[in-house]
């Protein structure tokens, strides 16, 4: 659906900050897709992390599902 995942830094605690864009961006499963999705790929690939945190805004955008 054009939506997209975008890295913005990690601490070293084991948790992933990231953003998301396009259709993903107000999305109604984002939060579905962020958690069953990317942090369980991220964490199967990558040593170290252990969980995602979404920093988008989602109440932001054309037209957001949380508004």
């Amino acid at each position: 659906h054009g939506g997209f995942v975008t890295y913005v830094g990690h601490d070293g605690e084991g948790t992933a900050y990231m953003t998301m864009g396009g259709g993903c961006h107000g999305c109604s499963m984002s939060k579905m897709t962020m958690l069953e999705g990317v942090q369980t790929m991220l964490s199967e690939a990558i040593d170290g992390v252990e969980r995602v945190k979404d920093l988008t805004d989602h109440s932001t955008g054309e037209n957001p599902f949380y508004s």
